[in-house]
């Protein structure tokens, strides 16, 4: 059965269409709906609200959500309150917060913790889960250097709470201010050891140039053999953006493996 995902902004506490800046501050909360590729018409239009399945947010959980879907279930970030949520979402219900089976809030409520949610594959074949909190501070005077944390095993869901102190790495930025974790991707195999690589930037660092963005690869054989809790300048791979205001890692693409065949018919 194919499967189609989307999240949408619900269109709650806005009267009219809304489109162009400032127009996510008159949404009032989000949606992350579930349409199923088999009932989708091949051709014209399909409201992505009228869904398999949905799970309903709040004001609370704010309307930024980042999710990742894994067999049976929905891993939704929320930064707005800092928390990761798992849901087992029923088709033709909607679901609500308090159907979560499992949730892990960051250490702070301001770390906008769940900004990323990405799941990697270990090195026992098992599925970790990548959590970014760009908005992580270490001290009241050093700011928003962010974080990516990795929990083992619990990329295919969870049940209960997860404290994010169980995390098996803690990787944290090293410019105040440069939000590492803004953006984060898993990669396929970088160094031929087999294993998921992933890639995450700093789009404010100021390493090189003001606002000029940092992105950073994490090779799993960088990772081998390091402390659970490290800055980023423990990676070899780091590419500093040189321009004023550049904001490198803004955005960052999955590679995608292309095969080009010759005289096909």
């Amino acid at each position: 059965m194919r499967l189609l995902f989307a999240a949408a902004l619900a269109l709650q506490g806005c009267e009219q269409d809304c489109v162009g800046v400032g127009c996510l501050e008159r949404f009032s909360a989000a949606s992350a709906d579930l349409h199923l590729g088999g009932e989708l018409a091949r051709s014209g239009t399909h409201s992505p609200t009228e869904s398999s399945s949905t799970i309903q947010g709040t004001t609370t959980l704010g309307a930024d959500w980042d999710v990742s879907i894994v067999p049976d279930h929905l891993i939704i970030g929320s930064r707005l309150d800092s928390t990761v949520r798992v849901y087992n979402p029923v088709l033709g219900e909607v679901g609500v917060e308090q159907d979560a089976k499992g949730a892990m809030v960051g250490e702070h409520t301001t770390d906008a913790f769940g900004h990323r949610v990405r799941t990697i594959t270990n090195v026992d074949g098992g599925i970790d889960l990548l959590v970014t909190a760009p908005l992580l501070s270490t001290t009241a005077a050093i700011r928003h250097v962010g974080a990516v944390y990795r929990f083992a095993d619990i990329g295919q869901g969870w049940e209960g709470g997860i404290d994010p102190s169980t995390a098996v790495l803690r990787m944290q930025g090293e410019s105040p201010g440069g939000q590492f974790g803004a953006a984060l991707e898993v990669c396929p195999d970088m160094d031929g050891d087999g294993l998921e690589d992933w890639v995450a930037s700093a789009t404010r660092d100021e390493s090189t140039a003001r606002l000029g963005g940092q992105v950073v690869l994490a090779r799993s054989s960088d990772l081998e053999g390091q402390a659970k809790q490290l800055g980023v300048s423990a990676l070899d791979t780091r590419w500093d953006g040189v321009d004023l205001g550049g904001l490198a890692g803004e955005g960052l693409e999955l590679p995608v493996a292309i095969n080009l065949l010759e005289g096909a018919g």
